[in-house]
């Protein structure tokens, strides 16, 4: 990939290291494979049981980070998110690896450039392990002791059935797949619906952050250093679950 890509002066992989969510993503969205290889590694690591540099897949997951370096644009570490995104409908960039929520941005504002655009998930090591994370929607929440506690029940059950998520969707161009099983009435296009094979065969796992209740808070500075070659795989993985142990315990889970 870098070779033919270099061939024509493209990148084969655009980041903003200096970007909150694209230098965290290589590392985030990884965790599809850490979870096919070990399914009980997020429940191990939020007991303290378990480490990304002291078990195979935790420490893989990093050094896969590491492994994409070489194929960063040039300009990685001062390049801005608006900055990528023109270098990717520039031809500049072969690949970025980022959320869909960009999708209708990016279709309003390229337009029929973006059925150039294609999508798949975050790739393995293997075919078998290669699976999309996910960061599941945003959910509405309501008073349990308000007054009007049924009304806000039945609002809950209008808003995610069918009749709800038509009136939604007047207005919102959806970035993704409804996990209630909606089906939009207009057309969605081509770079959304390539996300749905791996909900229909079961190839998702949400992002570590949802199945466990802490995160370090400094992982965008431990990519960033990892992304910029200031530190390894091997430390960055180290660095990481010292993060997280500091979590733990402001959190309360460890003692």
């Amino acid at each position: 990939m870098r070779s033919i890509l270099q061939r024509q002066g493209i990148a084969g992989l655009g980041i903003a290291l200096r970007d909150l969510v694209s230098v965290q993503l290589p590392f985030l969205a990884d965790n599809y494979q850490v979870m096919e290889k070990n399914p009980e590694f997020a429940r191990d690591y939020c007991d303290g049981t378990s480490t990304f540099a002291g078990t195979k897949e935790g420490l893989r997951s990093w050094e896969r980070y590491e492994e994409l370096i070489p194929y960063f644009n040039e300009d990685a570490t001062s390049c801005s998110m608006k900055e990528l995104q023109k270098k990717l409908f520039g031809n500049q960039i072969g690949h970025m690896v980022y959320f869909t929520n960009l999708i209708p941005e990016w279709e309003e504002k390229y337009g029929d450039a973006c059925e150039k655009i294609g999508f798949f998930a975050l790739p393995g090591d293997e075919k078998e392990y290669t699976g999309m994370t996910v960061w599941p929607s945003n959910g509405i929440y309501g008073n349990k002791k308000s007054k009007n506690k049924e009304a806000i029940e039945a609002f809950m059950a209008w808003y995610i059935s069918d009749e709800g998520m038509d009136v939604l969707t007047s207005f919102y161009q959806p970035a993704g797949i409804f996990h209630t099983g909606y089906q939009p009435r207009e057309e969605q296009s081509q770079l959304v619906t390539e996300t749905r094979k791996y909900y229909q065969e079961g190839n998702v796992v949400s992002a570590l952050e949802y199945l466990i209740p802490m995160k370090g808070i400094n992982c965008q500075e431990i990519c960033n250093k990892l992304g910029s070659g200031q530190i390894t795989a091997k430390e960055a993985a180290e660095a990481y679950d010292e993060d997280c142990k500091k979590a733990a315990l402001q959190c309360g889970l460890w003692s």
